[in-house]
């Protein structure tokens, strides 16, 4: 499992002294982001008598944000110098030990952590040799970023790549500077979180901060002392007479224990129910106990779209990035040329209002058409790169200073095209209340 990626300021982090003259080595200033990836280690290997720990701490697996670190491509000169192993990626704690060793292999870079001799690495140490979730993380500085449109240009077996690796990645990470890695919590797990707690790994503060930095949904984490602080107030002793036995003695005795049934006899048989835990609420309070805890309205709340992409289809789209209906459909190889066809015809009952290439960040690249073989003797001219911008074209449109606006109620849908390794992937938006049109798209262009 990953975890989500932080893009961190350098300078807001205040890096120690080596770190920084590794940024100034390669003319990087505290303008660039250090970037934070994290996944769980499986198949971990503990050596009690060095305390250390063989584990994975990257792989060249796609991860959810659509990237690829590649291994082969880390720069590991400086941190061998100094090489650290954290606790949360917190430069002004003491490290909680260090990399005796970084092996590349054909998955991704191994590495042995030897923890240290002091209470927190001892408590994070046996936390995880116990067998319970901790999840390794790298901190480090990109030197080379590639977008999907230009993996056309990689070196992909100098890079340790197959095309197989590729499916499902937008951007590629093919050089970068490992400043660090660290062990983190898993913040998407509470029971993981509220387990580090009671350990006293991590306090209720930086679990809620982890918790909040992944948008993981944990509801409360409630410390220890206050479970040990609560009291039943109400006992309510009942007593249930039977008849007539309905198990033997032996077996009443393993529920309930032996005292309870010291006494028995042929006669009737007395069961005193448990006592019930209820508790109250502290005297005088008129509402939660937790005065700042206030239910999550969730069909209110309002949240940043997560990508510049969904948020330009929202605009266009006239809705809420919630009320965008996303439907993907992927064309093998041999099929682009007949599929795209069915699919320009289809579309010939929408009017195109225009054409661009937004990369994911938000910028912008220029349209890429190719010629795709059709026949043995017929081809034709494709977009392979861009978002095409329709609406119907039973609706009205009105020209204003030069550009074509459409109505709000017209139905709109827009349709990114993106040549990859295995084929085409096409994807339409459109509203919710519209999905009936994106789904008709791509079920026409098959016919």
């Amino acid at each position: 499992m990953d975890l989500i990626t932080r893009r961190v300021p350098v300078k807001s982090i205040g890096l120690p002294e080596w770190a920084t003259k590794v940024l100034k080595e390669h003319d990087l200033g505290e303008e660039v982001k250090l970037i934070r990836k994290g996944i769980t280690p499986e198949d971990t290997k503990f050596n009690e008598n060095e305390r250390s720990s063989v584990d994975y701490i990257t792989t060249k697996t796609v991860d959810r944000d659509g990237e690829i670190v590649v291994p082969k491509g880390a720069i590991l000169d400086h941190y061998r110098n100094n090489p650290v192993v954290l606790f949360g990626h917190n430069y002004k704690e003491l490290p909680i030990g260090k990399s005796l060793w970084i092996k590349l292999d054909d998955k991704g870079l191994i590495s042995k952590t030897q923890y240290a001799k002091h209470s927190k690495a001892d408590d994070i140490y046996q936390y995880r040799k116990d067998g319970f979730p901790m999840a390794k993380s790298i901190g480090f500085i990109p030197l080379e970023v590639v977008e999907e449109a230009d993996f056309g240009g990689l070196d992909l077996k100098a890079l340790g790549l197959s095309t197989a690796d590729l499916v499902g990645a937008n951007r590629i990470y093919p050089k970068w500077l490992m400043l660090e890695y660290s062990d983190v919590p898993i913040p998407s797990n509470p029971d993981a979180l509220q387990l580090a707690i009671s350990k006293g790994i991590l306090t209720l503060e930086e679990a809620k901060v982890a918790a909040e930095e992944d948008n993981a949904f944990v509801i409360e984490l409630i410390s220890t002392e206050a479970v040990e602080k609560a009291e039943p107030v109400i006992v309510i002793d009942k007593e249930v007479e039977i008849e007539e036995p309905t198990a033997d003695i032996e077996d009443l005795e393993k529920r309930y224990g032996k005292e309870a049934f010291a006494a028995y006899s042929d006669e009737a048989v007395v069961i005193v129910e448990p006592k019930p835990l209820v508790f109250k609420s502290v005297e005088g309070a008129d509402g939660p106990w937790n005065k700042e805890y206030k239910e999550l309205n969730i069909v209110e709340l309002e949240a940043e779209p997560s990508s510049a992409e969904y948020d330009i289809a929202a605009k266009w789209l006239d809705c809420e990035v919630k009320d965008i209906f996303v439907h993907s459909r992927t064309i093998p190889s041999a099929e682009m040329g007949s599929y795209l066809t069915g699919l320009n015809e289809v579309l010939k009952d929408f009017e195109l209002i225009t054409t661009r290439n937004f990369m994911s960040d938000g910028s912008e690249s220029p349209l890429e058409y190719s010629i795709i073989q059709l026949t043995s003797e017929k081809s034709s001219d494709f977009l392979i790169s861009g978002m095409e911008f329709y609406a119907a074209d039973k609706y009205k449109r009105f020209e204003a200073e030069g550009e074509k606006i459409v109505e709000k109620d017209s139905q709109k849908v827009i349709i990114k095209r993106r040549q990859t390794w295995y084929g085409f992937q096409l994807t339409a938006y459109s509203t919710n209340s519209n999905k009936g049109i994106s789904i008709k798209l791509f079920s026409g262009a098959q016919k």
